[in-house]
Parts: structure tokens; C-alpha cells; sequence
């Protein structure tokens, strides 16, 4: 199974990160892979489409990493050893667990003790719960993250 995988159009953000094949500029006619992060460029975008998507695309010039294991401990998560194995894995930050369906591409999150939440305490109510969600890349873990107030590190 690949480790990558093409995006669709819709998948692009501001700070998505993904890779494209370009020829080197040194002449030798060499291909190598460029890592982008997308920033709040309009022109660059429209390039990349253009480049990548429109009627003369360059088939499988442009790629994403799939999201693995360690994509979700450079993100803070400590990885619990004991799901080696199991069907999902298990990571743990600060009050909260992660677990990650790989060959699903499926993640979920919940808070592990209700007592230590004050949101959850007061309104009955896990404020991070996240059931299952199909995340195919770090960028997208990254912004699900920051919208249910969990720091990412930059």
C-alpha cells in the first residue's frame, strides 16, 4: 500500500502540506520532490491548479503523505504501546485519547476523565468528542485539532 496518495482539489488549504515533482533546474533533467506548505497565496494556488489539476496536468506530479503513526506523535500524542496489534491505535495527550483506525484512515477523540473538564463537568458534554472522522493527512488532523482547542505545536 502507498504512503501517498493524490489529493482532490477540495483538500486545499492554508497550511496544507503536500509534495510536487518538478525537474531540477540544474539541467540534468532529473525529477525530485518539493515540499510545500500552502500559505495565503491566490496566485500560487491558481498555479498549482492549473499546473496539476487543469486539462494539461502532469499525471502523479503532486502527492500528500497518508497519515501515520508518527505524523500523530510529532503532533504531541504519546503513543500507547499496548494497542500494538489491535485493530486501532491509541495515543494520549494531557486528558484526552486519540485512536486511530489506519487502514480506515479513521480517527476519533474523547475525553478520558470527565471530572478533570470543566466544560464537560458543568454541561454533561465532551467538548472534544470527535466519534469518527476519515482523516487522510497530518494538515487535516492539524486542523481538526485546532478547532476543538487541542494545541498543535507550529
Amino acid at each position: 500500500m502507498s504512503k501517498y496518495y493524490k489529493p482532490s482539489i477540495e483538500e486545499f488549504h492554508v497550511g496544507f502540506e503536500f509534495e510536487t515533482l518538478e525537474t531540477d533546474r540544474d539541467g540534468s533533467g532529473n525529477k525530485s520532490w518539493n515540499k510545500w506548505k500552502l500559505g495565503n497565496q491566490p496566485t500560487f494556488l491558481k498555479h498549482i491548479f492549473d499546473k496539476y489539476y487543469g486539462p494539461n496536468e502532469v499525471e502523479g506530479s503532486v502527492r500528500v503523505k497518508k497519515l501515520d503513526r508518527e505524523d500523530i506523535e510529532s503532533l504531541g500524542w504519546a503513543f500507547d504501546k499496548t494497542s500494538i496489534g489491535e485493530t486501532q491505535l491509541k495515543f494520549f495527550k494531557d486528558n484526552l485519547c486519540l485512536y486511530y483506525r489506519e487502514n480506515e484512515h479513521q480517527v476519533g477523540i474523547f475525553t478520558l476523565d470527565p471530572s478533570k473538564c470543566g466544560y464537560y463537568s458543568k454541561y454533561n458534554v465532551d467538548p472534544c468528542r470527535i466519534n469518527t472522522v476519515t482523516i487522510m493527512n497530518k494538515s487535516e488532523l492539524k486542523r481538526i485539532l485546532l478547532q476543538i482547542n487541542v494545541v498543535v505545536p507550529k
